[in-house]
């Protein structure tokens, strides 16, 4: 919705004149935000659909090798420290 926007507002400003955009300039902050929640609600939301999720991949499965056994690498850095000078 936002790309559509943006690209309408290109446009506008090839369409439309600088003092067309002066009510917009002159409007407080509190006018415009009302303008804005109106235009709002006349959107269509079924004509821009969520984007849907993914089915999510599963993990690789971990195979157990005897031959390689697990060691504390905290452990191996505290004998690292304990040897040095």
């Amino acid at each position: 919705m936002a790309i559509e926007m943006r690209n309408l507002g290109e446009s506008l400003d090839t369409i439309v004149d600088a003092e067309d955009w002066e009510p917009f300039r002159r409007a407080s902050p509190q006018a415009m935000a009302a303008w804005l929640a109106q235009q709002a609600k006349r959107l269509d939301l079924a004509r821009y659909p969520k984007t849907g999720r993914s089915t999510r991949t599963p993990a690789v499965k971990r195979t157990h090798d005897p031959g390689r056994t697990h060691f504390s690498v905290a452990r191996t850095l505290q004998q690292r420290k304990a040897k040095a000078p």
